[in-house]
């Protein structure tokens, strides 16, 4: 099937063509001579792209029914979904004419005559979604809107219909709280690490460092569901045991120098990150350490002024929470 208007999209795989489909929404290929009457019928200009969609495929269900919301519909699910687009026609009930289409949802449903409504959604007629003509008068490029009846509102989702069926995604592509767990773990186990945390485990002396920050993250991952660093205990350990690493990789490293790497090691910088942090969360488990007597100064030891390492009793603690923690997880 040659598509030039949608290039971003694989139409041979787009239609889901279940029976269900066939029977409520699929019909023959329009010729102009239909295409023009609707298009009287209706009052408005179909859009080319529409035109298009429907001379290769009439009508039918997609895999991907969800479409996102734009950001500033606050308050609102992220994600609306769709239950079928119907055809262009008058035999189908489904069809742009046909007896459940455009008329009764504007005469008898008391749906806003602002253009033309062109799919469904699951919810019984309390959805639809609309190429909006208002903007553009009824021989216009209409933008996409989503209706909601239920809550008398209209909410723009797209700019044309090109981009509207671009944005549509399937379900196991929602960006859900619980699969983006799912990919935050994967991140936890797999991701690249920063080239300077590499450095760092290759450097350090301890065998075990990646499979220990690796597992801390994932720890972390479990009880917040995102990789992330705050003022908790596990935050901490994080925090303890990056900068235990750090100082053994790099022994004459000062305070100046780690506060200065820190973004690189796991905070900004590369697939394994944080994506981000809290410079006064860092300077405060510092001072803390410090003031607790885990990390004293080692200028003598190391030739090297402003120099902190934490004390043997302390590492011992950190190494045997790791441990403890890297036991739960085959990583």
């Amino acid at each position: 099937m040659e598509n030039k208007t949608f290039p971003q999209l694989d139409l041979e795989l787009f239609w889901d063509d279940t029976n269900s489909a066939a029977k409520e929404y699929i019909d023959e290929s329009p010729n102009d001579l239909l295409i023009a009457s609707v298009e009287r019928d209706l009052g408005y200009k179909l859009p080319d792209d529409y035109i298009a969609l429907m001379k290769q495929h009439n009508g039918g269900i997609p895999y991907a029914t969800y479409c996102p919301l734009p950001a500033e519909a606050e308050g609102e699910p992220e994600y609306i979904e769709i239950a079928g687009f119907f055809s262009i026609g008058r035999k189908k009930a489904n069809a742009l004419c046909g007896t459940s289409g455009n008329q009764l949802f504007k005469e008898a449903w008391h749906y806003p005559d602002y253009g033309v409504y062109i799919c469904d959604c699951p919810s019984a007629g309390f959805e639809l979604i609309l190429l909006d003509y208002r903007q553009c008068g009824p021989d216009g490029q209409p933008s996409v809107a989503y209706v909601d009846m239920n809550n008398n509102r209209v909410i723009p989702l797209a700019p044309d219909f090109a981009t509207f069926l671009q944005s549509l995604v399937e379900e196991s592509e929602l960006i859900t709280p619980e699969n983006d767990r799912l990919y935050q773990i994967k991140i936890t186990e797999e991701g690249e690490f920063s080239p300077l945390l590499v450095k760092i485990c290759r450097n350090c002396g301890i065998p075990q460092g990646e499979q220990w920050v690796r597992a801390v993250a994932r720890q972390i991952v479990e009880e917040k569901s995102q990789f992330a660093l705050y003022d908790d205990p596990l935050s901490w350990l994080m925090y303890d045991l990056q900068y235990m690493l750090y100082t053994f990789a790099f022994p004459k490293a000062s305070i100046t120098h780690y506060l200065h790497d820190y973004p690189l090691i796991l905070a900004e910088d590369g697939e394994f990150s944080t994506n981000g942090y809290v410079p006064d969360l860092v300077s405060q488990w510092m001072e803390t350490r410090i003031k607790e007597g885990k990390l004293l100064q080692a200028g003598k030891m190391t030739g090297q002024k402003n120099c902190l390492v934490f004390t043997t009793e302390t590492m011992e603690q950190i190494v045997l929470q790791c441990k403890a923690i890297a036991n739960r997880y085959d990583i």
